[in-house]
Formats: C-alpha cells, sequence, structure tokens
C-alpha cells in the first residue's frame, strides 16, 4: 500500500507583524501568503567563454491575503491609506517611513521570517462590493 504524507499547510495560528498592525485572519480558501521568487544574481559571460556572476539588488515582495472587513483587513488597509500620496494630501513623512515585517509560522515546525526597511507597494483604496 502506498502511503502519501499529508503536509499541514495551512496558515492557522500564524502571526504577521507589519508596521506595528498584527494580521491573524487568513483566508483558508485561497493562498494566504506569497513570497515570491526573488533573483540574486546575473550571469554574464565573458568574451573568453568565461561566466561571470554579478550580485543584482532585489525586493522580496510579500502578498498577504486576509478575510475581508477583518481586523486584518482593517489595519492592512490603515497601513495603505497612511502611504498613499493622494492629490495635494502629501504625507510624505509616512510614506517614505520603513516598513518592517515579522512573520512567525503557527504549524508545529515553527519557523519566523523577518524582512525590515520595506514599503506599500499596493493595496484596496476602498471596499469593494461584489
Amino acid at each position: 500500500m502506498l502511503k502519501i504524507p499529508i503536509y499541514d499547510i495551512s496558515f492557522a495560528g500564524s502571526v504577521i507583524t507589519i508596521g506595528g498592525a498584527t494580521i491573524t485572519d487568513f483566508v483558508d480558501d485561497a493562498n494566504p501568503i506569497d513570497i515570491q521568487d526573488t533573483e540574486t544574481a546575473n550571469i554574464e559571460w565573458s568574451c573568453n567563454g568565461r561566466m561571470i556572476r554579478t550580485a543584482k539588488p532585489s525586493a522580496v515582495i510579500i502578498s498577504v491575503t486576509v478575510i475581508p472587513l477583518s481586523q486584518s483587513d482593517n489595519a492592512l488597509r490603515r497601513i495603505f491609506k497612511e502611504r498613499f500620496v493622494n492629490g495635494g494630501d502629501v504625507s510624505l513623512a509616512k510614506a517614505s517611513e520603513p516598513l518592517t515585517c515579522s512573520i512567525q509560522s503557527g504549524n508545529p515546525s515553527g519557523g519566523s521570517f523577518e524582512f525590515s526597511g520595506g514599503t506599500c507597494l499596493s493595496g484596496a483604496a476602498g471596499i469593494s462590493a461584489n
């Protein structure tokens, strides 16, 4: 009989702290957090056929999906609105303030990550009705 291991891939019990806000209301019907692949180096070939490796600056992009209208959703919306530059209402002090993101896994294997010096790239500017 073939035994296939089942891994708990849920994000239940996990906590993300972004800019002082605690995020705990993650969706269970989609990927609650996605950290995109990041390229850290460039590879070039010299005229004599040797490989040349150079470091490449790149951003770590993290997407978080939470339950709509939850406390976590409201906290993420507040973080986005604080950094949103709208017409004459320019709050560059808050928009340029770096964010720190801390992720603590709630599954038994544990694990934690911390990213610093970040910013909010995109978010919902309002509540959408479906």
